[in-house]
C-alpha cells in the first residue's frame, strides 16, 4: 500500500472516531484522544482544535508553561509545526480512567519525529532532528462533554522543552 492510500485510510478511521457523539467507556475516550492527536499533528489539521478543545481549555507544559483557550493552543502548535514541517507524532501507549464528574482522563505516551527545516523563534533551520530518544513525552488529556460535544478541557504535556530549544538553537 502506498503512503497516500495509507494516509487516506488512516484519516477516514480517525474521522469516524471523532464523529461519534457519545463516549461511554475509557476505551472510547482513549480512541478519541489518540485520534485527535493524530489528526492534529500527523494530518496537520490544527483548525480542529477550535472544534475539539473547549473555549476555556487549559494547556500546561513543562517548566510552568500555562496557556488558555484554543487560540493560544493553536499558536503554540503552529510554532512547533513551522519549525518542524514534517513533524509526526507516534503514540507508544495510551490508557484512560473515568472521572467522578462524568469526564475522562487519558494518559498518552508519545514521541515526535521531524527535522528542523523551518524557521523558529530562535532563527533559521538547523537541520537537527527530533526522534524517540530526544522527544519522548507524556500527555494527560481531560475530556468532558461540553454543549453536547466531547472536548478537551485540559491538556498537560510533559516533554523536554529544553531539548527541543537546544535543537532549535543548534546547541544539541
Amino acid at each position: 500500500m502506498d503512503v497516500c492510500t495509507s494516509m487516506v485510510l488512516e484519516r477516514k478511521e480517525i474521522e469516524s472516531v471523532l464523529e461519534k457523539s457519545e463516549i461511554s467507556t475509557t476505551e472510547e475516550a482513549v480512541a478519541f484522544a489518540d485520534a485527535l492527536t493524530k489528526i492534529i499533528w500527523n494530518h496537520n489539521q490544527l483548525g480542529l482544535i477550535y472544534d475539539y478543545y473547549d473555549e476555556n481549555a487549559v494547556y500546561k507544559g513543562a517548566y510552568g508553561k500555562k496557556i488558555t483557550g484554543p487560540d493560544s493552543v493553536v499558536l503554540e502548535f503552529l510554532a512547533m509545526q513551522a519549525a518542524f514541517p514534517n513533524l509526526r507524532v507516534h503514540i507508544t501507549e495510551s490508557f484512560g480512567r473515568a472521572l467522578e464528574d462524568g469526564g475522562y482522563a487519558v494518559y498518552q505516551r508519545s514521541y515526535a519525529e521531524g527535522t528542523n527545516s523551518g524557521t523558529s523563534q530562535y532563527g533559521p533551520p538547523t537541520g537537527n532532528k527530533l526522534n524517540e530518544s530526544n522527544s519522548m513525552g507524556q500527555t494527560v488529556y481531560q475530556i468532558h462533554k461540553v454543549n453536547n460535544r466531547w472536548k478537551v478541557t485540559e491538556e498537560v504535556s510533559l516533554r523536554s522543552e529544553e531539548v527541543i530549544e537546544k535543537l532549535l538553537k543548534n546547541e544539541a
